[in-house]
C-alpha cells in the first residue's frame, strides 16, 4: 500500500517540468529500492550516480551548490 503511494506520486512528479527530485527519509526504510523502481518502469533508460562510491564525482560539489554549474559539470 505504501510503495504504491509512493509510486503515485513519483508518478505525478514526472508530469510536473521539475527536473530534480530529493527523496529524504530515515536510513533503511527503501528510498533507493522505490526510486530504481521507478526508473526502471517508468524510463527506457536512467543514470544512478552513487557518491559514497564514487570518489571522482564528490569534486562537482566542492565548489559550493551552484546548481547550473552541478548540471553542467
Amino acid at each position: 500500500m505504501l510503495r504504491r503511494k509512493v509510486m503515485d506520486t513519483l508518478k505525478a512528479w514526472r508530469c510536473r517540468p521539475h527536473k530534480c527530485i530529493l527523496m529524504k527519509g530515515q536510513r533503511q526504510v527503501g528510498k533507493t529500492f522505490i526510486i530504481r523502481r521507478f526508473a526502471e518502469s517508468e524510463y527506457e533508460d536512467h543514470l544512478e550516480i552513487d557518491f559514497s562510491k564514487d570518489v571522482k564525482i564528490r569534486k562537482v560539489f566542492e565548489n559550493g551548490l551552484n546548481v547550473d554549474e552541478i548540471v553542467d559539470n
